[in-house]
């Protein structure tokens, strides 16, 4: 594949990006591919030594402020309208429907965050707890077996029990801690998703 097929397809893969972004992705590349054969390679092996034009694409998609999506997806709107006071007056009626939605939508799903968050807060809490009781009873542990051996050998015990609850609530805590870090991108790409063109047919 030469440069021109390369950024022929890159475009095409890019076709969600906002006209600019989508400009300046292939002006990049462009000039990656011209400054590997100044350094002596072949326009094929300069091509062959990019990444693979899907990969690209979809870094590129993700990396993309969502702002930007929003700017283009205003223009594209502005454009095509016909009628922009009709189409303010409709917003405006359909507010009364929309907004109230929106709004339960965003209080609900702003509440199973804070739901969430909370459990990560008290797995991470529980680690410290653990911690802690465990470093307590194992310093503890010399000035007992002095007076009551007995009561040594039970701290000793219940300190191996709370390094072991530690060691639980630390993985609960992490596995906990990546599922909100996931959910929270899968949110933001489907906000993302809300602006960014589809591909056409």
């Amino acid at each position: 594949m030469n440069k021109i097929e390369f950024l022929q397809k890159l475009e095409l893969a890019l076709d969600r990006l906002p006209e600019n972004e989508r400009n300046k992705t292939l002006l990049y590349y462009s000039e990656m591919i011209e400054d590997r054969i100044e350094d002596g390679k072949s326009e094929e092996e300069a091509v062959g030594e990019m990444e693979a034009i899907g990969i690209i694409a979809q870094r590129i998609i993700d990396e993309t402020p969502i702002h930007k999506f929003v700017s283009e997806k205003i223009k594209t709107t502005a454009y095509k309208s016909s009628n922009k006071t009709l189409m303010a007056i409709l917003l405006i009626l359909s507010s009364i429907i929309w907004v109230p939605l929106a709004s339960a939508a965003l209080i609900v799903f702003f509440s199973f965050v804070f739901t969430i968050g909370m459990f990560v807060l008290t797995a991470y809490l529980l680690v410290v707890t653990f911690g802690a009781s465990a470093i307590i009873l194992v310093l503890g542990i010399p000035y007992m077996f002095i007076s009551k051996p007995y009561l040594a050998i039970l701290a000793l015990g219940f300190a191996f029990i709370c390094i072991g609850c530690a060691i639980l609530s630390f993985r609960l805590a992490v596995a906990l801690s990546k599922g909100f870090t996931k959910l929270a991108l899968v949110f933001a790409r489907w906000i993302k998703g809300l602006f960014v063109k589809k591909e056409e047919a």
